[in-house]
C-alpha cells in the first residue's frame, strides 16, 4: 500500500514520499489505508470507545461525546430534510457554540461542504451566501445583525438562526456577572422572528429530524479527498475580502492522525480542555483549536465571545490547559496582570500549553510574556518544576496549509546547547508530514543558514481558492529544477539543527538607490537587539520612507533618546548611511495604547500603514554630541488614506 500513498501524494501535493523517515512513510500510509473516510466518520472511529468523556465545555454546560454523537445524527437527518446532500454548499456565520459544531459535523456527515465566513465587507459576504447552493443560511443571534444587509441583498432568505443561549443550563449564563460587559446572552431569536417570519429556530429545524435518525456508523463513510470545508485567510492583504479556502477531508484527518503520540512524539493528552476563541471562519479555529482536541479525545472549551480585552476573562471561565491565540492579544492580556488592578493576582496554574500563532513575537515580547507567565503561576498545578512556571509556545503555519510548525516551550529549549553555545534560538519546528525548502530569486535551493523564500509541500494544503483562478496559480511556484512546490510569500531561513525561522512577509522591502530591495526585517532584526527596553516594534515602509513604531518594556527608567539613538546606530553599522536616512522617524506608542488588532487578532500592519507619518511621530539627532529628541518638519507629515 506505500505505492499507493506514494502514488496519490505525489498526484495531490507534488511529494517525494522517499524524503520522509520511515515512521512518517508509515503514518501517512496508515493514513491512506485506515482513514479514507470523511472526518465526522474518523472522529466517531477515534472516540466511540471514549463517549462518557466531556468532549464540549460551554458556560457550565458538558456535553459528552455520546450527547456530540447523538445529536451530529439528529442534526443531519434534519439538514438533509431540508435539503443537504452530497456536494452541497451550506453558508454559515457563527461563533464558537455547540450547536456549531454539532452542524458542521451533520453536513459533514451528509458529504456536503461548509462555507463558514465572518462579518466581511457586506457586498462580499452576499457574493459569498449567491455562491452557496442550498436556499438558507445558518447563523448565531450574535452575529446577524452584523451579516443582515448582505442576506437582504442575497438570493436565499431562509435562514436558520441558532442563539447563543440554546445550550446553555436553562437558558441562563452563569457567568454573566463576567460576561455582560461584552456579551449579555440573552436570546434573541424570537425577536428576530417577529422583524423576519422567514427565521426559523434550533428546535423548528430539529422537528425536521426523524425520530430515530440515522447512527453515523449507517452513513456512507465518505472519502477522505471529497472536499468538505471553506475557511478565510487572516486578510492580511485584503481585510475585507480575504481569500476563500476550500480544503478536503484529508487535511484535518491528517493532522488529526499526527497528533497521536507515535508521530507527534507528545505524550497521550486525554482528560484536557483546549479552548477554541479564534472566530470560526479561521481554519486555525476548526483545526487546531477543535478538530485536533477532539482527536486527542480531549474536552473543547467554546467561547464566543472574541475581544482581546476579554481573553483572561474567558481564561479564568473555561480554565483550559492549552489555547492557541494571536501573540497581539496575549500581551495586551499580559499587560493587564502586569499593570491592572483587577488582574494582580490572576493565577493560571491549570495552563499548560499557551501558544502565539499566526504571527511572529518579537524576542522582548517573549521576554515580556514568559516573565508574567512566571508571576502566574503557569501550569504548576499540571506540570512539575523545571517545566513549570511553563514559557510561551510558538505554533505556525497557515490556513492554506494548515498546521505546518509547532514549538512547545521555546524559551526552554534555546537552552539546548546546540542553540546556547551558538548564541542562537530554538526556531520552529516543523511537523514531520511538512517538506520545506529555502529558494533564491532564481528558484535555486539554498543551504541552511541561508535566508530566501520559503516553500513547503504538505498533504494537508488546501485544494483551491473558491472563484480565484489567479490567485491558485499564483499559489504554486517552480524551484530552478522544475518541481512544484507551494509559496508561503515570506523570506525564512532554515538554521543548522533544521529548525525555522520566518522572518518577514515578500513584498515589505524598501528600495534603495541601485535598485536593490532590503526587506524590512532586517532593520527589525537590529530594533529588537535591545530587549532590555524594547518590548514590541514594526518597521512600516511609508512610501519608501521608514517609521519604526515602538513600545518599551515596563518597569525600567527608559531613555528614549539613547534607544532610539542606538537603533540608529546598530542600523548604520549593519547597513551604511543611506539606510539610515530612510528613517524618517520613530512613533513612541505607550504601553496602554500598544498595537492596533485587525479582525482576525493580528497586528494590523495596515492600520500603521494608513497612520502614516504623523505629528505622533519624533526623530533623534545628535545635538552638542548629545541624543536629542526633535519634532518630524510638518512638511515630512505624510498620513496614508
Amino acid at each position: 500500500m506505500e505505492n499507493l500513498t506514494e502514488k496519490k501524494l505525489k498526484e495531490l501535493f507534488g511529494i517525494d514520499f522517499n524524503r520522509y523517515s520511515k515512521k512518517i512513510q508509515k503514518g501517512l500510509t496508515d493514513v491512506e489505508v485506515n482513514h479514507n473516510r470523511s472526518w465526522v466518520v474518523d472522529l466517531y472511529e477515534k472516540n466511540k470507545n471514549n463517549l462518557d468523556t466531556v468532549a464540549l465545555f460551554y458556560r457550565g454546560t458538558k456535553i459528552t461525546y455520546r450527547d456530540l454523537f447523538q445529536n451530529v445524527e439528529k442534526y443531519a437527518s434534519a439538514l438533509a430534510r431540508k435539503g443537504v446532500k452530497k456536494g452541497s454548499e451550506v453558508p454559515m456565520c457563527m461563533s464558537p457554540c455547540p450547536e456549531f459544531i454539532y452542524t458542521i459535523m451533520a453536513i459533514n456527515l451528509l458529504g456536503a461542504k461548509i462555507n463558514c465566513f465572518g462579518s466581511f465587507d457586506k457586498d462580499y459576504v452576499t457574493e459569498i451566501i449567491n455562491g452557496c447552493d442550498v436556499d438558507f443560511i445558518i447563523c448565531t443571534d450574535d452575529q446577524y445583525e452584523k451579516i443582515k444587509n448582505s442576506i437582504d441583498n442575497s438570493k436565499i432568505n431562509q435562514i436558520v438562526m441558532y442563539s447563543l443561549t440554546d445550550s446553555l443550563i436553562n437558558g441562563e449564563d452563569p457567568y454573566i456577572e463576567i460576561d455582560k460587559e461584552y456579551y449579555d446572552f440573552k436570546n434573541r431569536v424570537f425577536d428576530y422572528q417577529q422583524q423576519n417570519p422567514n427565521i426559523s429556530s434550533k428546535q423548528e429545524l430539529l422537528n425536521l429530524s426523524e425520530e430515530e435518525p440515522k447512527k453515523i456508523s449507517q452513513y456512507d463513510k465518505g472519502n477522505i479527498d471529497d472536499e468538505f470545508l471553506i475557511t478565510y485567510s487572516s486578510g492580511s492583504t485584503n481585510h475585507k475580502r480575504p481569500k476563500a479556502i476550500v480544503h478536503r477531508n484529508r487535511s484535518l484527518v491528517t493532522i488529526g492522525r499526527f497528533q497521536d503520540p507515535d508521530l507527534s512524539g507528545l505524550p497521550e493528552m486525554k482528560g484536557l480542555i483546549g479552548e477554541m476563541i479564534i472566530p470560526t471562519h479561521s481554519n486555525t479555529s476548526i483545526i487546531s483549536s477543535m478538530s485536533d482536541v477532539l482527536y486527542k479525545g480531549c474536552t473543547v472549551a467554546l467561547e464566543p465571545i472574541y475581544n482581546p480585552d476579554f481573553l483572561l476573562c474567558s481564561l479564568a471561565i473555561n480554565k483550559p490547559n492549552y489555547i492557541s491565540v494571536s501573540r497581539n492579544m496575549i500581551v495586551n492580556a499580559c499587560k493587564k496582570i502586569y499593570s491592572d488592578e483587577r488582574f494582580k493576582k490572576f493565577k493560571m496554574p491549570y495552563m499548560m500549553m499557551l501558544t502565539a500563532v499566526g504571527e511572529p513575537t518579537s524576542i522582548g515580547e517573549e521576554k515580556f510574556i514568559n516573565k508574567v507567565m512566571r508571576d502566574a503561576k503557569c501550569g504548576t498545578a499540571k506540570l512539575p518544576f523545571p517545566i513549570a512556571p511553563v514559557p510561551l509556545s510558538i505554533g505556525g503555519g497557515d490556513c492554506e496549509r494548515g498546521g505546518m510548525f509547532f514549538t512547545p516551550y521555546r524559551s526552554l529549549q534555546d537552552l539546548n546547547p546546540k542553540y546556547s553555545l551558538n548564541k542562537g534560538r530554538c526556531g520552529l519546528k516543523v511537523y514531520g508530514m511538512v517538506q520545506l525548502a529555502i529558494l533564491d530569486k532564481k528558484g535555486n535551493k539554498l543551504a541552511n543558514g541561508q535566508v530566501g523564500r520559503l516553500v513547503a509541500k504538505t498533504p494537508t494544503t488546501m485544494k483551491y481558492y473558491k472563484n480565484n483562478p489567479k490567485a491558485t496559480n499564483e499559489f504554486y511556484i517552480r524551484d530552478a529544477s522544475g518541481e512544484l512546490w507551494t509559496d508561503c510569500n515570506v523570506y525564512a531561513v532554515i538554521e543548522k539543527y533544521g529548525t525555522l525561522e520566518v522572518l518577514e512577509r515578500i513584498g515589505k522591502e524598501i528600495i534603495l538607490e541601485d535598485g536593490s530591495k532590503l526587506p524590512l526585517y532586517c532593520i527589525g532584526k537590529e530594533v529588537e537587539k535591545d530587549t532590555k527596553h524594547i518590548l514590541s516594534y514594526e518597521v512600516v515602509n511609508v512610501d519608501n520612507e521608514i517609521v519604526i513604531h515602538v513600545e518599551f518594556q515596563p518597569g525600567r527608567k527608559n531613555n528614549v533618546e539613547k534607544i532610539l539613538m542606538g537603533i540608529k546606530q546598530r542600523v548604520f553599522k549593519k547597513y551604511g548611511i543611506e539606510v539610515v536616512d530612510k528613517i524618517k522617524c520613530f512613533r513612541v506608542r505607550s504601553f496602554d495604547e500598544g498595537f492596533p488588532y485587525n479582525a482576525s487578532g493580528k497586528r494590523s500592519y495596515q492600520a500603521l500603514l494608513e497612520e502614516g507619518i504623523s505629528e505622533k511621530c519624533i526623530d533623534v539627532e545628535y545635538r552638542n554630541g548629545i541624543p536629542t529628541i526633535i519634532p518630524v518638519e510638518k512638511e515630512k507629515i505624510l498620513v496614508k488614506r
